[in-house]
């Protein structure tokens, strides 16, 4: 099925259009969802692909194939666009960020333990302090591993404004670690 194809199927017989779409990109939606979602819940997996092939579904006609893609790489953007709005939403709504539980160590040394569950408890309160919406900013680089440049498109803010807030991010965490004995 050509692309055109598909596209006027989904403006004239919307339910035909979607079990179409789905049937050929069902699984790669799924997966670049299940990626970008990894440790989310299979419900917060499926809305992300429920809400993609939605916007599929609305914006279809807007797609041109004369601009260099083809319209599964334009359903793979939506849903890969998708999928991150779900993990910003859910991101915003942790009260605070759960760190690896490997971070702790199986210890037998007490005072080891001691002082990672103290850095932890820094580490938390520095990134509270950040507030909104710095704090997305460097959970989403130092936990996430976003570059720069994928952070500043998601909350819409110059590449520049996303360096210094790292920077300073980066800065106060020092500081307070040094203020209590961690750092030297």
């Amino acid at each position: 099925m050509t692309d055109q194809n598909l596209i006027s199927l989904l403006e004239t017989n919307p339910e035909e259009g979607v079990k179409t779409v789905l049937c050929l990109y069902g699984k790669a939606i799924k997966t670049i969802c299940s990626n970008i979602l990894r440790g989310a819940s299979e419900e917060d997996i499926e809305e992300a692909m429920a809400d993609a092939v939605a916007a599929i579904w609305q914006s279809g006609r807007r797609f041109q194939s004369g601009r260099g893609c083809s319209f599964k790489s334009y359903c793979y953007g939506i849903t890969r666009k998708k999928a991150l709005n779900k993990r910003k939403q859910l991101l915003m709504n942790m009260e605070i960020v759960p760190l690896e539980e490997n971070m702790l160590s199986d210890s037998d040394n007490l005072l080891d333990e001691y002082e990672k569950k103290e850095q932890k408890e820094i580490l938390h309160a520095v990134i509270k302090e950040l507030g909104e919406p710095w704090r997305i900013v460097f959970i989403l680089r130092y936990f996430f591993f976003y570059s720069v440049k994928e952070i500043a498109e998601e909350i819409s803010v110059p590449e520049k404004k996303v360096e210094n807030t790292l920077h300073r991010g980066k800065k106060l965490l020092k500081a307070e670690l040094m203020k209590r004995g961690f750092v030297q």
